[in-house]
Formats: structure tokens, C-alpha cells, sequence
């Protein structure tokens, strides 16, 4: 029997948990030509949810496009990725895709791709020593001008834009971005992040192309009672008994971390299955099977951390104190100043090691203080 647990990717079915009012909320915002910007710390389930929200969309007959530029370095890769996105948002045949592209983006050749699975893709590229301003001007228009056409309101999704503060020519591109898309009635666009200090100074600073031009939604953890009867149903519909105390064992360990959540039921799942019973050494074991297979990262991340850094880390471990500017727990840590202790954690903010949530400061992997503890007590 399958898992029902899943993490790692995107979950889409089954695997997809809840989120019935962030869903409500974006189509509305989307069909109204809203432009929203959504945070959240990484593995919070951002992609997941958008996907969601575009099929359903897509369903209603609007045009859904998705650009994903968590990979994307360059400006040559930056175009080629979203040409590609807008020739799959074009509906037909092959041929009636080349053509409708050809006459969008006039100034890149399109590629047909031949995949193993027999389906095509695209490549596209232009000539490298061409202005790219009209071929921005090009891209960035061309939703609006096929949602025009064909009578039809659309969405564009970007996907870890604060990227493109990583190329070169950022600031050409959000100017262009910005200018054109003000003007698209037909179209909302959505950017996601996972670096809040980059998307802040991307929608928040005033020097900036994108300064308040969107709703900022900030997508918090999945309610402690949702996410409870998930767990239980999901348990049981593959035959595996889970009593109402190890779920909330469960959801003490992970705080309703989405993908923590799933990550820790499925190792437990795993272990659970065969006697089709969960029982609460389960979860220790589940733990230390975890601890174990992300050894290897957690070293690294560690060995990437300053030693002021690492001091941090390990008192915020091993007390979790409820005041972390106290005098107490600064002196008997040897952690400098109130200031130099801001410093430090605005660092490990950026670094994506812990976040702020909700005013309080937390670990952005669960299990990352786990390994400290177990390191430290060794």
C-alpha cells in the first residue's frame, strides 16, 4: 500500500492539505485583476498552493501561465523561460502555437523539442547582440495581447521572484515589468517568495519599480485542529490506527510546519504500517530516522555558520528561553550585546536558518535543533 504521505515536491490531490480560505481568498483576488505578492519561509507549500489555485482557475476558463525562476541566472535563461511559459498557456495544436508565438514575440525564434515521452516543448533564443529592451517589451506584453484576442482574463504566476535581483540586469527588468504591467486591465499577476529580506526591499522600498503594487498575502502554517483531522484520516484510510494523543505528540513536534508535518507522518507511516498500529516510540524512531538521513546537510549548514552564529543556535536550542534580549540569557550564553545579538539573527533570518513567525523567532527546520541538541549533548 502507498504512503499517504508525501514531501519533497509539489502535492497536489490527496497529499494537498487544507488551505480552503487562502484558495477562496486568491482566485478572488486573481479574477478581480488583483496582483498579489505571497511570502512565506521556504517548504511552507507556496508552489502547491498556487498550482491548486491555477488548475481551478484554469477550469474557469481563464489563462494560467506559471514561471518558475528558482533556477534562472542569466537574462538569456530569464527569456527563454518565459517565452516557453507563454507558448504553454496558448491553446491548440503545435503548429497553431508556433504561430501565435511568432506573432507575439516577433524577435525570438522558437524551437520545437521533441521530449523521450514523444511530447513537445519549446527552446527559444535571439540574437545575443540585439537590444533586449523590445524583446522584454515583447514578453511582457504578450499575455495581455493573447488574453485580448481571445476575449478571456489571465494570470501570471512568478515563482521565487526575488531571483531577479540576481541578475545583472534587475533593474531593466522590473522597470519594463512595472511599466507595462500597470496597464494590463486582463491580467493579475502573482509573485511568490521565500526570502522575505529580498521580496521586502522588491515591494516595500520606495526607490523600487514594484513599491506597493500589490496585495502582500503572507501564508502562515496549516491550523493546529485542520491539520489534526487531516493526519487521522489519512492514517486510516490506509488501515493504520492513530489515537488523538500521538497526533497531538505529533503537532507539538512539528508547530503545523507543512512540509515538516508530512516529512515526520510519513517516516512514522513507514514504521507504523506493517503492525497497523502507531504507537509513541514510533515517533522517536521516526525522529532519529530523519536526524539521520539529513546528517550530511545539517553538517554542512553548520560548517557554513560563524562561531557567534553557531554559540547562538546551540542556547537557543537547548532553552528556547521566552525572552531572547533578556539579560539572563544573553550573559549566561556569552552572547555580547542586545545589538550584537540583533545581528546575529537577522543574519540566520537571511541565512533561511531560522525565522520570525508571528513575533516569535523559530527554527526553519524543525529538526535542525534536534541535531544540535543530540551533537552537543554527545
Amino acid at each position: 500500500m502507498d504512503n499517504p504521505f508525501f514531501y519533497g515536491k509539489t502535492v497536489s490531490g490527496g497529499f494537498f492539505t487544507d488551505r480552503e480560505k487562502e484558495i477562496k481568498e486568491l482566485k478572488e483576488d486573481i479574477k478581480n485583476g488583483q496582483n498579489v505578492i505571497i511570502w512565506s519561509p521556504r517548504r511552507y507549500g507556496k508552489t502547491s498552493l498556487i498550482k491548486k489555485v491555477l488548475l481551478e482557475l484554469k477550469g474557469e476558463g481563464l489563462i494560467t501561465i506559471y514561471i518558475d525562476l528558482f533556477m534562472v541566472t542569466s537574462m538569456d535563461k530569464f527569456i527563454d523561460i518565459y517565452a516557453r511559459a507563454v507558448a504553454r498557456g496558448i491553446e491548440g495544436g503545435v503548429e497553431k502555437i508556433i504561430k501565435a508565438v511568432k506573432k507575439l514575440l516577433p524577435r525570438i525564434l522558437p524551437k520545437i523539442i521533441i521530449r523521450h515521452d514523444q511530447t513537445a516543448d519549446f527552446e527559444f533564443s535571439y540574437d545575443v547582440r540585439a537590444d533586449t529592451g523590445p524583446i522584454l517589451e515583447d514578453l511582457f506584453e504578450a499575455v495581455s495581447n493573447y488574453a485580448a484576442k481571445k476575449r478571456k482574463k489571465a494570470v501570471v504566476c512568478f515563482d521565487e521572484f526575488q531571483e531577479i535581483n540576481n541578475f545583472q540586469e534587475k533593474d531593466e527588468i522590473e522597470k519594463s515589468m512595472r511599466s507595462l504591467f500597470q496597464f494590463h486591465k486582463n491580467v493579475a499577476y502573482v509573485f511568490l517568495g521565500s526570502k522575505y529580506h529580498l521580496m521586502q526591499k522588491m515591494f516595500q522600498d520606495r526607490s523600487r519599480p514594484f513599491y506597493n503594487s500589490g496585495r502582500v498575502f503572507s501564508l502562515r502554517r496549516i491550523s493546529r485542529e485542520v491539520f489534526c483531522r487531516w493526519i487521522e484520516k489519512r492514517f486510516k484510510q490506509t488501515n493504520v490506527g492513530i489515537s488523538k494523543d500521538i497526533i497531538d505528540k505529533i503537532m507539538d513536534i512539528t508547530k503545523c510546519h507543512p512540509y515538516h508535518t508530512q516529512q515526520l507522518c510519513y517516516v512514522i507511516w513507514k514504521i507504523a504500517h506493517d503492525s497497523g498500529i502507531v504507537v509513541k516510540s514510533h515517533i522517536q524512531e521516526a525522529i532519529s530516522e530523519i536526524l539521520a538521513e539529513q546528517g550530511a546537510n545539517f553538517t554542512n549548514l553548520w560548517d557554513s555558520l560563524s562561531a557567534k552564529q553557531r554559540n547562538f543556535l546551540v542556547a537557543f536550542a537547548l532553552s528556547r528561553p521566552v525572552n531572547l534580549y533578556g539579560k539572563d540569557f544573553i550573559l549566561k550564553n556569552n552572547l555580547g550585546t542586545s545589538s550584537s545579538l540583533q545581528k546575529i539573527i537577522k543574519a540566520l533570518v537571511n541565512k533561511q536558518v531560522i525565522e520570525k513567525d508571528n513575533g516569535d523567532v523559530v527554527f526553519n527546520d524543525i529538526f535542525f535543533p534536534e541535531w544540535i541538541k543530540e551533537k552537543t549533548i554527545l
